[in-house]
């Protein structure tokens, strides 16, 4: 039996993760074209967009409708990228690429994440997320993407007050 070098795990970790997320089933591809499309993209062929209530968090959509059902992004960050306590209807997996991602669940859960890490927040679980300038990673979800955010007892708060109480959290450090 083969088994392969320890090195190399994390490059099978992202190869296995890439190409899981673009075979995922939706209604939108990259173009518009149908959920059939082959999709075959490098990170310097896409137009990244903005969302402004999302700070230095840049995004491509790669895959499906993110309104409507699954779908797979790819996220850069132009600065400090500050996702708060939050959860979802739907489950959302996070693989990096480059940099670094901490991730935090509300059950004290703590991670940097380094290229080819990767991880799955299932519905109705709280999680935070913090990539620092020039770290990208895919995000996919497993159906229409909702964010509801939290304070410490996980009680439902607004947009801005989440990001008001993270920006004076100071957050660990690797």
């Amino acid at each position: 039996m083969y088994k392969l070098p320890c090195r190399l795990w994390p490059r099978l970790v992202l190869a296995v993760s890439a190409v899981g997320l673009l075979s995922l089933s939706s209604a939108r591809t990259l173009a518009g074209e149908s959920e059939d499309a082959v999709v075959m993209v490098n990170p310097s062929s896409l137009k990244f967009e903005s969302d402004p209530e999302f700070p230095h968090c840049d995004f491509a959509l790669l895959r499906g409708d993110p309104e409507k059902g699954p779908s797979v992004m790819l996220n850069k960050s132009t600065g400090d990228c500050l996702v708060p306590m939050h959860w979802h209807s739907y489950g959302e997996a996070v693989t990096m690429v480059s940099g670094t991602g901490e991730i935090a669940t509300s059950d004290g859960k703590h991670i940097w994440l380094k290229a080819g890490g990767y991880f799955f927040q299932p519905p109705h679980v709280a999680a935070l997320g913090r990539f620092p300038k020039n770290s990208m990673f895919f995000t996919s979800f497993d159906g229409p993407i909702d964010m509801h955010f939290v304070d410490d007892m996980g009680q439902e708060i607004s947009h801005d007050v989440a990001f008001a109480r993270a920006r004076t959290r100071p957050h660990k450090h690797r």
